[in-house]
């Protein structure tokens, strides 16, 4: 942010525990440019309204609003407001790190397509944020951290970041060639909107390919508390402020196994202190991996009554880094795939040495109504091509990709993906957690398939918690979505 106006109605006493904590926001951000505008002048007397002016000039001497006075307003009539427009107008620039690769803050993320659309109309999810250095243009490929990520069996994270091209930049319904820091910025992406739906990737980062800062699963971080923070109810106790009655407590420390809230750009995420070091630096275990820069500011929130109260900042001076997967949706993955697709597609099937018994005959049906399918008799369904498949496997076994030993082809399907309501078998070969399974369509020439999270059923009794199965009893290919094209 490059400044802040701190609003304080006129007619409440001040500060209030919400007033508070926001300058003391503007405080942990180093925000140097901080405006107090004392508004609702119309609903006071002169008199209270002179001395409530008095309350907010003494709430902010020391801090970086202290600088610009105390501004009053009455924005229901529209009293005063150029004096405000004067002072934001007379702030000194912040500079633009334009020549930095550029980063973008994740604050919503989303899917722009109707129920219903037919997949020839569909389009990428979209992504929303504020640009923080460098700049963004059209067709650039970026990078998103942490991406997809996941736990292990053993409970180790797991991160797949996203890469993809930029195809929209759009600021409010202005479109842009080239976006810059400044406000904030809509960008269409090719990703699959489901990746991005209900704000999945709020608190994300978006930057150029390589040169993203590391994800992280623990912090270690140098904190620095406010000397006072509002009191909670619990407590029963606290100190009152004489012109607003809002109590105030010594801000207590941090514990080890004491539970947080550490955000760091635009991600909150809950965290566990593990360890507090002789030095004062302490070390977090986070809920979920984030992305975050050495020496970057973040924000620690604790729980009073049922409400995250800020107490403070951390400076991030180390922490367990997490090695990313190969990207999702890589270039050099999509070739592959290709690569692979036209290997199968291009093989010669080798049919059983004995021929198989001649199909029956369907004397009462047309020709032209029998299906080729039906003709063929189940034991010529099945072609193998044991050199395409053992070649194919380790080309896959190189790649990371699960195959069935033989890569056995079944020929009775002619179309590249399956019918709607349609039985197929499949094999799973990837679970992401809170996002979906990946599987390999078997009578599909092994397509890749990807089933969301909320069309798979409910884990059946007896079952391990967590474990995913497959929706087979319902009998429908619903929520299968072909990854090729």
């Amino acid at each position: 942010m490059d400044a802040a106006l701190l609003l304080v109605a006129a007619n409440e006493p001040c500060p209030a525990p919400q007033t508070m904590e926001h300058l003391a926001a503007a405080e942990c951000l180093n925000l140097q440019s901080v405006v107090a505008v004392q508004n609702k002048l119309d609903l006071v007397s002169a008199a209270e309204a002179e001395a409530h002016y008095e309350q907010v000039k003494d709430f902010i001497t020391g801090t970086s609003a202290a600088s610009h006075g105390v501004i009053p307003v009455c924005a229901q009539l529209g009293h005063n407001l150029d004096a405000v427009c004067a002072t934001l107008a007379s702030l000194p620039p912040r500079p633009r790190q334009t020549d930095q690769p550029v980063r973008m803050h994740l604050i919503r993320s989303f899917d722009v397509n109707r129920p219903g659309s037919e997949p020839d109309v569909l389009s990428g999810g979209v992504v929303g944020g504020a640009i923080s250095q460098g700049a963004l243009s059209l067709d650039e490929e970026v990078e998103i951290r942490p991406g997809v990520f996941s736990r292990t069996a053993s409970g180790d994270i797991t991160c797949r970041p996203l890469r993809t091209c930029v195809q929209t930049l759009h600021s409010e319904r202005t479109p842009l060639t080239t976006a810059f820091p400044g406000g904030l910025i809509g960008v269409g992406t090719r990703l699959d909107p489901h990746l991005t739906k209900d704000d999945r990737l709020k608190g994300q980062v978006l930057g150029a390919v390589g040169h993203l800062p590391p994800v992280y699963s623990e912090l270690v971080i140098k904190p620095t508390l406010m000397p006072r923070v509002v009191a909670s109810g619990a407590s029963g106790g606290g100190e009152a402020s004489e012109e607003s009655g809002c109590k105030t407590e010594k801000t207590p420390r941090l514990k080890p196994m004491g539970k947080i809230l550490v955000s760091v750009g635009a991600s909150s995420c809950a965290a566990t202190v593990t360890r507090k070091e002789s030095d004062g630096r302490v070390r977090l275990s986070l809920e979920h991996p984030v992305c975050a820069a050495m020496g970057e500011s973040i924000a620690l929130s604790r729980q009073a009554d049922d409400k995250w109260r800020l107490i403070g900042r951390g400076d991030i001076e180390g922490g367990v880094e997490v090695e990313p997967l190969p990207p999702l949706l890589d270039e050099d993955e999509v070739e592959l795939l290709a690569c692979l697709s036209a290997d199968l597609s291009s093989s010669t099937p080798v049919l059983a040495s004995t021929p198989p018994p001649a199909a029956p005959a369907l004397p009462t049906a047309p020709a032209e109504t029998v299906e080729e399918e039906e003709a063929v008799p189940d034991s010529a369904m099945m072609a193998v091509d044991r050199e395409e498949g053992a070649g194919g496997g380790a080309r896959r076994a190189a790649s990371g990709a699960t195959i069935l030993a033989g890569s056995y082809r079944c020929r009775m399907h002619e179309r590249k993906l399956p019918m709607v309501d349609e039985i197929v078998v499949a094999q799973v070969s990837r679970v992401d957690e809170g996002i979906g399974v990946y599987v390999s369509l078997l009578e599909y020439d092994g397509t890749t398939a990807f089933i969301p999270g909320d069309e798979l059923s409910k884990v059946r009794k007896g079952r391990r918690g967590g474990e995913p199965r497959l929706d087979h009893a319902r009998g429908k290919g619903r929520g299968v979505h072909g990854a090729e094209g």
